[in-house]
């Protein structure tokens, strides 16, 4: 998990970045997407809030409600599996957590680098 959470929290700092420098309806969207994961879920509903601000009609606002509440979703599940691992892990004296392994997600809704994170991205 280390590196996951590692690589999910660099990928939402650049995000960041990028959305306070070009404010637009993608760059807030891919926040709130990276955030949710993160677990603030406060944060990401502010990106949401931000970018739902910057659509151009209501058809496109609740495209970004329907996308964004598939992603928090299954940041959700993700964040209970870690957690479960986490628990069984500290439980087991160390070693790998197995709970992970079994975490899905959709495939087109994993995009971020760790391949490592669900069943879906592994080659």
């Amino acid at each position: 998990y280390p590196e996951a959470e590692t690589r999910i929290n660099a990928a939402t700092d650049a995000q960041k970045i990028v959305a306070e420098d070009r404010p637009t309806v993608n760059s807030l969207t891919t926040l709130s997407f990276y955030t949710y994961f993160t677990g603030d879920t406060k944060a990401a509903d502010k990106a949401r809030a931000e970018a739902k601000q910057l659509a151009n009609s209501k058809a496109e606002r609740e495209a970004i409600d329907k996308q964004l509440d598939e992603y928090e979703k299954n940041a959700s599940t993700y964040l209970q599996a870690k957690a479960k691992a986490e628990k069984e892990q500290k439980a087991g004296g160390g070693g790998a957590p197995e709970s992970l392994e079994k975490f899905r997600i959709s495939p087109s809704l994993c995009v971020f680098a760790p391949r490592r994170l669900c069943v879906n991205c592994r080659f």
